[in-house]
């Protein structure tokens, strides 16, 4: 059995990483021109690995007897995110996604029991992934073209 402050963590980090910035992005189409399909569709696949790794985190928690939270909707601020471009969103991404690394590895000390920290670890070793993948999509970004 989890321990209840274990459970409390699980549930919060469910219900914050479930209505993210990132998650938000998945249901937004970017804006991008043809010689950047490959960077959007890098993007399509981090945004539907979070998600699996989000989908194992409530599967355990339900194999634990905890229901996950999940908060009604996406904060309104989010909106901006619509009709932006894809090199815009992808800086936006990697502000969020430093954020909610760190603050996945702060929860991590509050988790005591052993399983619940196996299924921590692991979204946050998705995350990390997930960083760099977003550093390295935005690093790949086509200089503007310049003319005279």
């Amino acid at each position: 059995m989890i321990d209840a402050r274990s459970a409390q963590v699980l549930q919060e980090v469910f219900r914050r990483e479930s209505r993210s910035v990132l998650q938000y992005v998945g249901d937004a189409f970017p804006w991008t021109t043809t010689d950047r399909t490959a960077a959007l569709d890098r993007l399509q696949e981090i945004l539907h690995e979070e998600r699996d790794a989000l989908a194992r985190l409530g599967q355990f928690l339900y194999r634990n007897h905890i229901v996950p939270l999940v908060a009604a909707s996406y904060p309104a601020s989010f909106t901006a995110l619509n009709f932006v471009s894809l090199d815009l969103i992808l800086k936006r991404l990697i502000a969020f996604q430093e954020q909610s690394l760190a603050a996945v590895e702060s929860d991590l000390a509050s988790v005591k029991d052993a399983e619940a920290r196996r299924q921590l670890e692991s979204l946050r070793d998705v995350k990390a992934r997930h960083l760099e993948a977003l550093r390295s999509l935005a690093g790949a970004a086509p200089e503007p073209m310049v003319t005279s």
